[in-house]
């Protein structure tokens, strides 16, 4: 599994890493780091934190804001490989 973050501006991941633990612990993790940035003490790239591995994937968006365009989510999963 893999972990990284969606950049808006670069339409890249950024700050990809091995994720070794499951997808219920991404849960719990995308809920602090949800608290975390909207707190607004964080160096994240991005609020769209995203888990995946070759079956799933998980996007998270950490800030309270509407995603707008839905159709953003197939860009982000196209960049989840």
């Amino acid at each position: 599994m893999n972990v990284g973050f969606y950049d808006k501006k670069r339409h890249s991941m950024v700050a990809v890493e091995p994720w070794t633990e499951d997808i219920q612990t991404a849960r719990f993790a995308s809920v602090k780091l949800s608290a975390i940035y909207q707190s607004g003490r964080h160096r994240m790239p991005s609020p769209v934190w995203c888990v995946w591995d070759e079956e799933n994937a998980s996007i998270f968006f950490l800030d309270d804001k509407p995603i707008g365009d839905p159709a953003i989510l197939d860009s982000i999963m196209a960049l989840m490989v």
